[in-house]
């Protein structure tokens, strides 16, 4: 696991992150062609991925609550209800639930070894970035993400998502060690081969995002760019050369990690 496997923020600080983006994902729908199409989610539109977020809130904050995942029952906006509305009263409904809860309160998560309430605080955040990202590009904005954050959610994929994927579709193609490094912050991560006596099958671990250099020198493959671009690339969101990524050493190594499913 990275230094920070449960995050970089407080609840409070997520909790912020998460009304921004909602903010700016409703500003997004409202100012947009609702029937616009979403590259991001093929098959789409603007008004299915409100619709799509607003459950997810309505989900996440039912497992806050206490219920089972699969438990959950979402609803989507009635007929004729404004879509806008209806998500705001989601993203608001989740909000005053994480504020007024106890972030060591236990929960299913989908972090195992973090299995409090906090962790929901953190993954709302996240999927919000992501996807207030996908609706502003889909109304023709372009990729707008906090430095900071943009980190964390690099951190969180290799400490979430890789270990999920894992156990759900194998171990991504990592050959050997990989380092990801942001051009405009100081964070960098190294990425080894899960492939030893102790792990035979597990994820790639992770180190960082503090890394000594004689430690980031061990990398035979180097992926480096901004962090909101390392952070589209890894979502799938962005190829190498929109991202404005540059890769070096063993290309190949490289590629095929990035090639892999990385995240659900």
């Amino acid at each position: 696991m990275t230094q920070q496997p449960y995050g970089a923020f407080d609840p409070k600080t997520y909790q912020a992150v998460i009304r921004r983006e909602a903010d700016a994902f409703v500003a997004a729908y409202a100012h947009g062609d609702p029937e616009a199409h979403v590259k991001a989610c093929p098959g789409w539109t603007l008004t299915q991925l409100v619709d799509h977020v607003g459950q997810v809130h309505q989900w996440a904050r039912g497992i806050v609550l206490g219920e089972g995942p699969g438990d959950v029952v979402t609803t989507p906006a009635e007929d004729g209800e404004d879509l806008a509305d209806w998500y705001e009263r989601c993203v608001g409904d989740l909000l005053e639930t994480l504020a007024r809860t106890d972030p060591s309160k236990p929960c299913w998560t989908m972090q195992p070894e973090n299995e409090v309430a906090r962790f929901w605080s953190r993954r709302q955040a996240l999927e919000l970035v992501v996807h207030r990202v996908d609706a502003e590009v889909a109304v023709g904005g372009s990729v707008r993400i906090d430095g900071e954050v943009a980190a964390d959610g690099i951190a969180e994929v290799l400490d979430l998502w890789l270990p999920r994927i894992t156990r759900r579709s194998g171990t991504p193609d990592l050959a050997a060690p990989v380092l990801l490094a942001c051009t405009d912050r100081a964070e960098r991560w190294l990425l080894r081969p899960p492939h030893t006596a102790d792990v035979p099958m597990g994820p790639p671990t992770a180190d960082g995002p503090v890394l000594a250099d004689d430690v980031a020198k061990t990398a035979e493959a180097t992926i480096e760019g901004t962090a909101a671009g390392l952070l589209m690339m890894l979502w799938k969101r962005q190829n190498v050369s929109v991202a404005g990524v540059s890769l070096s050493g063993e290309v190949e190594v490289a590629q095929s990690f990035l090639e892999s499913r990385l995240t659900a």
